[in-house]
């Protein structure tokens, strides 16, 4: 179960996560998405296919991108 304080926020939420990710279990994000969703809170869900925990697929890093895209939404979003 999502905790509670963030269902009860209006902040805006991103969400990333692999697909392939094996130490957190999509179907969390997932839980947490429908949760936000059916409270009406503001999010972004991004499910990366096939990338792992670190952000990874097959030794391609892309950590680096995904920090790129959570500080862009970061400053644009109110």
């Amino acid at each position: 179960m999502p905790d509670q304080t963030l269902l009860k926020t209006n902040a805006h939420v991103y969400i990333i996560h692999g697909t392939a990710d094996k130490n957190s279990s999509i179907a969390s994000a997932d839980l947490l998405v429908s949760e936000l969703a059916t409270k009406n809170r503001p999010f972004i869900y991004k499910r990366l296919l096939g990338l792992d925990h670190r952000f990874s697929k097959k030794g391609e890093d892309q950590m680096d991108q995904v920090i790129s895209d959570s500080v862009k939404w970061a400053l644009e979003t109110p």
